[in-house]
């Protein structure tokens, strides 16, 4: 589909044109996580316009590997739920330029995909850790790992099954309608990117801050902080454009840290759970008397590790997210959001958080 490369922008501001890049949706994808074409005085509906684009040609991309090569390489799921998640948090930030119905429909396409690849992405990082343990001398760790390949079996046909669906190329043209639709909305939006960026993220920003806040010793708020950061960098991905290189190389990179720790801690709160729930299932517990009993205790074992890793990782977390770091870490994000050009540089320099 052949779309009007004079209403991008380009001429303007510098940028290059980009009217061929719905003709180059779903091939070989390059992994993107920042528009450098993006400028503080670029349109919105522009940056946003290319950064779906690349979303979902990400989308696109890696859906058929996933769902048809998945045995060959993990990182097919992965990065199709990696692009499924920014497709949702390019739909938030950029909500009052999208066109709303097109975005409705393609969200509701993209959930099941999402929730199809989140599935065996949940299991393929499970396995990955118990086979670790299996291989480093907990040999009772190849319980969860034969359970887990039987499940991660029937997940992938979830994935086979989104991908059926929305052949042959029906998600193409769902695509490429929506990107026409948004660029059509150039006349009708000017509002500029650095005008709407640097309060978008302090709202972001204020979510996450105030669950920092909360009692860490439960693992149900870190999870609610890593959600809420998760959201932010999605959004500072999205909206980078609008600041200078220090917003990539110095401020990104230390929610990038944070994210990482409570990463951890959730992929170990997520496989203690699922080991709950399997060493209760009458199969795991096996037969009955003695024999029942070392299957039991071989599910017990795996947990108890499990469990003692996690709260390993909550003590360190704990220990490493001072009151001093969050209240640094947020005065440093303020002042480089809000700062003139001028000082951004200086608020950098001045403030540093690195462990």
């Amino acid at each position: 589909m052949q779309v009007d490369s004079s209403t991008c922008d380009g001429v303007d501001n510098g940028t290059p044109r980009d009217a061929s890049i719905v003709k180059q949706l779903g091939q070989k994808h390059r992994k993107r996580k920042w528009d450098k074409t993006a400028r503080p005085d670029s349109l919105v509906v522009d940056v946003a316009y290319r950064a779906l684009a690349d979303r979902l040609g990400a989308v696109l991309y890696y859906l058929p590997l996933a769902a048809l090569r998945a045995d060959e390489d993990s990182e097919y799921v992965h990065q199709l739920r990696v692009g499924t998640r920014r497709v949702n948090a390019a739909f938030k930030v950029f909500a009052d330029v999208l066109p709303q119905r097109r975005t409705r429909r393609m969200s509701k396409i993209l959930k099941r995909v999402r929730r199809a690849a989140g599935a065996a992405r949940d299991l393929d990082v499970l396995a990955e850790r118990f086979t670790n343990l299996r291989d480093g001398g907990l040999l009772a760790a190849e319980l969860p790992v034969a359970r887990i390949s039987l499940l991660r079996q029937d997940a992938q046909q979830w994935i086979i099954e989104a991908n059926r669906r929305l052949r042959p190329g029906k998600l193409r043209r769902s695509v490429r309608k929506l990107l026409t639709r948004i660029r059509k909305r150039r006349k009708s939006h000017d509002r500029r990117l650095d005008d709407m960026a640097p309060r978008a993220l302090r709202s972001a920003a204020q979510v996450f801050f105030e669950a920092g806040r909360g009692d860490l010793c439960v693992a149900e708020n870190l999870h609610e902080m890593r959600i809420a950061g998760k959201q932010l960098r999605y959004a500072m991905e999205l909206l980078a454009g609008a600041f200078d290189a220090s917003f990539r190389k110095e401020l990104y990179p230390l929610f990038a840290e944070v994210q990482e720790r409570l990463g951890a801690i959730n992929d170990l709160a997520v496989a203690e759970q699922r080991l709950q729930e399997w060493k209760d299932t009458p199969s795991a517990k096996g037969a009955a008397g003695s024999a029942g009993k070392h299957a039991a205790g071989q599910w017990q074992a795996v947990l108890d590790v499990v469990a003692r890793d996690k709260a390993a990782h909550m003590d360190a977390f704990r220990v490493w997210w001072t009151s001093e770091r969050a209240r640094l870490l947020e005065q440093h994000f303020d002042q480089v959001l809000f700062a003139a050009p001028a000082s951004r540089d200086e608020a950098t320099e001045s403030i540093s958080l690195k462990s």
